[in-house]
């Protein structure tokens, strides 16, 4: 931390959710006794979300002046949710060695989504079958997947591989779903007539 460059963050922490965006304030006043030109960078995070109005800056003794910081996130997976730390750091560049750095804690928000899809949508004539169950998780977090599943009459008995899984922020996979009729689907439902249509709920 600089004695000669003063430099303070309009807000010292900022949580976003993806795709929003906001504009911070970076207030640089000069403390020498020389006029000075500084050099703005932002360190940490990722940097195609930071954009500065401008990068270096020009001061008289005891005068300041302001930077705009904008903050924009990804829509999707690209976010991902946690924390991280970003560092602002201005440097003289008549004198390298003196530099200020403030802090700001970026929080992108956790969002949750989860697709599903079902191949073949049903099977018949059969007293079991082998359904594919496609996973897709576009939200901005990695996820723990448990999956069941049922039919309305609750005739049928259900095996998922695996059944449990974690699925990474923006990825997809497939499970393996076996149904077969169980004892009371057989008495009531004669052979020829499709299985239920399975209702799929994953439990995060």
């Amino acid at each position: 931390m600089s004695a000669l460059i003063r430099v303070v963050l309009s807000a010292a922490s900022v949580e976003l959710r993806p795709g929003e965006k906001t504009e911070l304030t970076l207030s640089i006043q000069n403390f020498a006794e020389i006029v000075d030109r500084y050099k703005i960078s932002v360190e940490g995070g990722e940097p195609s979300w930071f954009t500065l109005s401008r990068s270096e800056l020009s001061l008289f003794p005891k005068d300041q002046d302001q930077v705009r910081l904008i903050v924009q996130l990804p829509a999707g997976a690209e976010a991902r949710a946690g924390r991280y730390d970003v560092r602002i750091q201005v440097t003289s560049q008549e004198n390298p060695a003196e530099r200020t750095t403030v802090p700001l804690d970026l929080v992108v928000a956790g969002q949750t989504t989860l697709e599903l899809a079902l191949h073949p949508q049903q099977q018949s004539g059969i007293s079991e079958g082998i359904f594919t169950l496609q996973v897709n998780n576009p939200g901005n977090r990695d996820l723990t997947i448990q999956l069941l599943a049922t039919d309305p009459e609750e005739g049928c008995l259900y095996v998922f591989n695996p059944p449990q899984f974690v699925l990474p922020a923006g990825q997809a996979r497939a499970a393996q779903l076996l149904c077969a009729r169980g004892s009371s689907c057989r008495r009531t439902r004669p052979r020829s007539s499709p299985l239920p249509s399975p209702r799929v709920r994953p439990t995060i």
